[in-house]
């Protein structure tokens, strides 16, 4: 439809058209970027941490259990919090009211707590695989054994 309405708009509307989808996608983009980062990041983490328990448990059997956290304790309470944490991260405070209210539980013992949260964000579970995996590896490698 807006494709039709261009067609139809002076070339000055046309550019405001184009604008207005840049600023669109931007405002899609930015959050996605810096969630990918953050998982980078905790991919890191998490490896360093799997890494340490590989170590201390020095060849004995590990049992993992992934993240499992109550998503509420993570999110912001009200509005003046989203606000300061979006300033924080540089994005939209309004965008991110919106992503916190949607994620809203009346009971959040019941709502996204493990494997709900992997098939609501699988890619936290994979990172998590992937760490745990990456870290089992770099252990063999220093103790330069195979992996059971």
């Amino acid at each position: 439809m807006e494709a039709d309405l261009a067609r139809g708009a002076s070339p000055k509307k046309r550019k405001e058209l184009q604008e207005d989808r840049k600023k669109l996608k931007k405002a899609i983009e930015e959050p996605k970027r810096l969630y990918k980062g953050g998982l980078s990041e905790l991919l890191r983490l998490q490896r360093k941490d799997f890494e340490g328990i590989f170590k201390a448990m020095n060849g004995l059997p590990v049992t993992i259990r992934t993240l499992d956290p109550p998503l509420h304790e993570f999110l912001p309470h009200g509005e003046e919090e989203t606000r300061k944490l979006a300033r924080k991260l540089k994005v939209n405070a309004k965008s991110l009211w919106e992503k916190v209210e949607s994620l809203h539980e009346a009971n959040p013992m019941l709502g996204h707590r493990g494997c709900r949260l992997g098939v609501v964000f699988p890619e936290i579970t994979e990172m998590q695989a992937r760490a745990i995996f990456e870290a089992a590896l770099n252990h063999a490698k220093e103790r330069r054994q195979g992996i059971a």
